[in-house]
């Protein structure tokens, strides 16, 4: 049986568009978990995005992410995205357009720290958007093969608001 060890709670200060959660991937682990939570503090939408920080401190801002995803939304719209060279994961823990508004997210993260194979991760995410609830599942990977040991997420404009959580835990392999 697995377990899930708790590695790092984050919550934002409401005083940066920039939160880096550092120290989470090391060789004790494989598999990784990330949960998130946000709300929103303004009314124009704000999608909060994730990039990777390698062993030497550096966030990869290079345009090797990529991902697919499926959205399905309350409107019976069904949306399908694939991107590739990008210098993100776009809106990776959600996104929000209106006040009071809000996402949330269960991210898990293949091989962060193997410096010899890709970065991978899987996503689902809830979130209201132009006033409909939206759910997404996707997976992504960063094309670098080197040792990351922890992630930004960032807005592109205003503050993470304090509300925002972010958990990390390592599963535990079975012996």
């Amino acid at each position: 049986m697995s377990n899930l060890i708790q590695i790092k709670e984050v919550t934002a200060d409401g005083t940066a568009a920039t939160l880096d959660i550092t120290d989470i991937f090391s060789a004790d682990y494989d598999i990784y978990k990330i949960t998130s939570s946000s709300h929103q503090n303004s009314d124009t939408h704000t999608g909060l995005h994730i990039r990777f920080i390698d062993s030497g401190g550096r966030v990869i801002t290079a345009s090797d992410y990529g991902y697919g995803r499926v959205r399905l939304m309350t409107n019976d719209n069904t949306n399908h995205e694939r991107v590739e060279n990008q210098s993100r994961i776009t809106n990776g823990f959600g996104l929000a357009d209106l006040h009071p508004q809000g996402s949330t997210t269960v991210t898990y993260v293949f091989n962060p720290f193997n410096s010899s194979t890709y970065t991978f991760t899987t996503e689902e995410t809830l979130w209201a958007y132009t006033g409909q609830i939206e759910m997404r599942k996707g997976i992504g990977v960063l094309t670098q093969t080197a040792s990351m040991t922890g992630i930004r997420a960032y807005l592109d404009s205003n503050t993470i608001t304090d509300k925002t959580k972010i958990r990390v835990y390592g599963l535990q392999r079975d012996t």
